[in-house]
C-alpha cells in the first residue's frame, strides 16, 4: 500500500470513528459508559499530547499536571469572575497553557545544560509553581456557573462527551500528521542525537519550542474540558499528581515515540482503572507501580512496538514465498 493510500485509509478511520462515536449517547447507552468514555477520551488525549514532546523528541516531561490543571482553572476563572461563556473559556485555557509552555521553553531550551534530567526538574518546579499560585488564590475552589445556565434542555454529560471526543480525535490527527511530516523527522533527530541534528541544519530550538507548545495546548484545552464536566474545580483535584504519571505509562505501555502507542496504552489503562480498580486511587497506584515495573521487564517498547516487530516477522517469510 503506497504512503497516499495509506494516509487516505487512516483519515477515513478516524472520521468513522469519530461518526460512530459521536452517536453513541443518543443510542441508549448506560451513564455509567458515557462517563467511561469520557474518560477514556481525556486520558488519550493527554497520552498523545506528552508523547508529541517527550515521545518525539526525548524530552521526559512531568508538567502535564501544570498544564491540564492551569486549563481547568483559567476556564474556571474566566466563566466565574469574567462571566466568559463556557465554550469561549476551552481557547483561552489552551492559549494560556501554550503561553506557559513558551516561557518556560524560551528559558530551558537555550540552555544546553537543561536537557534530560534537569528538563525533567524544571517542568516538576512548574508544576510546584502553578499549583502554589492556584492554591493561594482560589483554594477554596471555583463553581462552572455558565455551564448550568448554557445547557438547562440537553443532557450535559453528552455535551462534553462530544467536546472530549471532538479534543480526542483531534489530537490523535495532529499527533499522526507530525509523525509522519518533515517537522516530524526534525523532532526525531533531535531524539536520536541533538548535536548531530543541529550539524546538519536542524534548528532544535524552534523544533522543540513547536512541539512543547502544541503539547500544552492540547493539554490546556483537555484541562478546560474537564473543568466543564466537573463542574466544581478543586486544586487537589485538577493539580493531581497523576495527570503527569498516568500519560506517561499509558505512552510507555502502547510505545514511546509512535503515534498509535498512546491511544493504545491511554484505553487499555484507563479500562483498568475504571472497570477493573472502580476508580479507587489506592488500588490505582499500586496497580500503577505494579505495571510501571512489569512493562519497563517485559515491554520496554511498549505493545505496539511488539505488534508490528512481530508483524513484519511474519510478513517476511510470507512475501518470500510469494
Amino acid at each position: 500500500m503506497s504512503s497516499r493510500r495509506l494516509s487516505a485509509s487512516i483519515n477515513a478511520a478516524l472520521i468513522a470513528a469519530l461518526a460512530i462515536l459521536l452517536t453513541l449517547p443518543y443510542l441508549g447507552i448506560s451513564a455509567f459508559m458515557i462517563s467511561f468514555l469520557l474518560s477514556v477520551f481525556v486520558w488519550v488525549t493527554l497520552a498523545v499530547s506528552w508523547n508529541i514532546l517527550s515521545g518525539y523528541t526525548g524530552y521526559f516531561s512531568f508538567g502535564h499536571t501544570a498544564f491540564f490543571g492551569s486549563g481547568a482553572f483559567a476556564s474556571a476563572v474566566t466563566d466565574f469572575y469574567y462571566e466568559i461563556n463556557y465554550f469561549l473559556t476551552i481557547p483561552i485555557a489552551g492559549a494560556i497553557t501554550a503561553g506557559m509552555a513558551a516561557g518556560l521553553g524560551l528559558v530551558t531550551f537555550r540552555l544546553r545544560r537543561l536537557r534530560g534530567q534537569l528538563f525533567a526538574l524544571t517542568t516538576v518546579v512548574l508544576t510546584s509553581v502553578s499549583s502554589i499560585v492556584v492554591i493561594n488564590n482560589w483554594g477554596s475552589g471555583i463553581v462552572m456557573r455558565s455551564v448550568k445556565a448554557f445547557w438547562p434542555f440537553l443532557s450535559i454529560p453528552h455535551v462534553f462527551y462530544t467536546l472530549a471526543l471532538i479534543l480526542c480525535i483531534g489530537s490523535i490527527y495532529i499527533s499522526m500528521v507530525i509523525y509522519r511530516s518533515r517537522f516530524g523527522l526534525t523532532l526525531f533527530a533531535i531524539r536520536d542525537d541533538e548535536e548531530a541534528a543541529e550539524a546538519i541544519g536542524v534548528n532544535s530550538f524552534k523544533s522543540k519550542m513547536a512541539a512543547f507548545c502544541i503539547s500544552s495546548l492540547l493539554v490546556g484545552l483537555a484541562g478546560a474540558v474537564f473543568a466543564g464536566w466537573i463542574k466544581y474545580v478543586w486544586p487537589e483535584t485538577v493539580f493531581s499528581i497523576n495527570y503527569s504519571l498516568y500519560p506517561i505509562l499509558m505512552t510507555i505501555l502502547g510505545g514511546m515515540g509512535t503515534w498509535v502507542g498512546p491511544i493504545l496504552g491511554g484505553i487499555i489503562l484507563t479500562t483498568i482503572f475504571q472497570i477493573v480498580a472502580g476508580g479507587e486511587a489506592v488500588l490505582n497506584n499500586i496497580i500503577l507501580g505494579s505495571l510501571l515495573v512489569a512493562v519497563m521487564i517485559f515491554l520496554p517498547r511498549g505493545i505496539f512496538n511488539l505488534a508490528l516487530s512481530g508483524y513484519r516477522r511474519i510478513r517476511t517469510p510470507l512475501q518470500q514465498r510469494v
